[in-house]
């Protein structure tokens, strides 16, 4: 995979990954605030980033397939960890 893909994937599962975490947090401590903000800043963060990778690179998630274009990539595109 191309340095710049993988670069952009790694950032995109490091959000996620945050996002998980925030949302576990959030489970036993629903008044914090700075944490409802955080979680709303990523969840926006990894939005952007799923569609710049998806519009550069390949479709991550079936449900993700508006079109014909899309499910030929989906299709056809070798996974992310597939790519050299």
């Amino acid at each position: 995979m191309p340095k710049k893909s993988e670069s952009k994937l790694r950032e995109l599962q490091e959000i996620e990954f945050a996002l998980i975490d925030l949302n576990l947090y959030l489970d036993t401590h629903p008044e914090d605030d700075e944490a409802v903000k955080k979680l709303a800043e990523f969840s926006e963060k990894a939005e952007a980033l799923r569609e710049d990778y998806e519009k550069n690179e390949t479709i991550l998630f079936s449900q993700h397939i508006k079109n014909e274009v899309d499910l030929s990539k989906w299709i056809n595109d070798p996974w992310p960890w597939e790519k050299q």
